[in-house]
């Protein structure tokens, strides 16, 4: 938040305290504890591109590792993982 001073020019900022930082950092869980994960999550969990992930969801639409939310997929992170250690290539 920034409070103006028109007389002086300066901009002060408020920024949040460091307990207020710590709780929103403690409301994240680590991606290695997600159930599912978002196509983006896993991109960088397996180290693959958004698009590869894409394809292949599209190309393996009966593998039981999608998980779909409405208009959005997301990825069984266990089963993925079992369907990529069965795998010989992507």
């Amino acid at each position: 938040m920034k409070n103006g001073n028109r007389q002086t020019g300066r901009v002060s900022v408020t920024l949040p305290d460091r307990k207020e930082m710590c709780m929103d950092n403690e409301k994240r869980v680590p991606l290695w504890h997600k159930y599912s994960l978002t196509i983006r999550e896993a991109s960088e969990y397996f180290n693959l591109g958004e698009k590869k992930l894409r394809q292949i969801i599209q190309e393996q639409p009966q593998e039981d590792f999608i998980l779909n939310n409405g208009a959005k997929v997301l990825i069984k992170r266990v089963k993925f993982e079992q369907f990529m250690d069965a795998a010989s290539c992507v």
